[in-house]
């Protein structure tokens, strides 16, 4: 017994029709939700820098704006360059090495510590820019996760800016320690170390003597009243 199948050209193409037309409004969706992403962040960065005394074009400036975050959370700039090493470094990298066989576990390794520089340095830089507005640490889990509402709330609430109030830098005293850091010169310097040595005015806090940047009402290390 003999059966004879008959494809249905035209069912098929109207399946692949629509799930490409389905694949194209997925795109410009997801396309148009980055842009909107991108904005309301930049709008929230552009209200934070200027609630914190500083211009808020730079808030449209990849990197620089991140530099601006660091100047007034008073977070050394280094972690700028470190981070942006390990991403584009640590990409190539990988990409080279997992090419290469048995070598897939170092790029393991390398692509992992990329990934764990990412998230230290919006760790810190976050959780130093919630406690420099007043807000509590578990703000900065929203600036991270969610930046464009939150970036918008930190830059159009009521908050004000308290002064660098920078997180405990565990890692760059453990490698400051071990490694001599000093030929980056001003990127391991935080803007209160940068401004005395501009001979601007800071505060010493009296309790620890740690220094602080004018503005600054509370210490950033022992967090007494200055």
């Amino acid at each position: 017994m003999h059966y004879n199948y008959v494809i249905d050209a035209s069912t098929n193409d109207a399946f692949l029709n629509s799930f490409a037309i389905f694949i194209v409004i997925f795109a410009i969706i997801v396309v148009a939700i980055s842009i909107i992403s991108l904005i309301f962040t930049a709008i929230g960065k552009w209200k934070v820098l200027e609630k914190a005394g500083k211009p808020g074009w730079p808030a449209l400036i990849p990197y620089y704006n991140t530099f601006q975050l660091c100047e007034i959370t008073g977070i050394r700039p280094i972690w700028i360059i470190a981070n942006l090493l390990f991403t584009v470094g640590g990409s190539i990298t990988t990409g080279i090495l997992s090419a290469i066989p048995f070598l897939g576990l170092i790029a393991t390794v390398i692509s992992t510590a990329s990934f764990a520089v990412s998230v230290y340095f919006a760790v810190i830089l976050n959780i130093s820019l919630a406690k420099s507005f007043g807000k509590e640490a578990t703000f900065a889990i929203g600036l991270i996760l969610l930046p464009p509402v939150f970036y918008m709330i930190l830059g159009l609430d009521s908050s004000k800016y308290k002064g660098t109030n920078p997180m405990k830098d565990s890692v760059y005293d453990f490698v400051s320690s071990k490694i001599d850091l000093s030929c980056f010169g001003s990127l391991t310097k935080s803007s209160a170390d940068s401004k005395e040595a501009k001979g601007e005015f800071i505060k010493k806090c009296p309790l620890c003597g740690n220094k602080n940047i004018e503005k600054s009402k509370f210490c950033s290390v022992c967090g007494n009243k200055l």
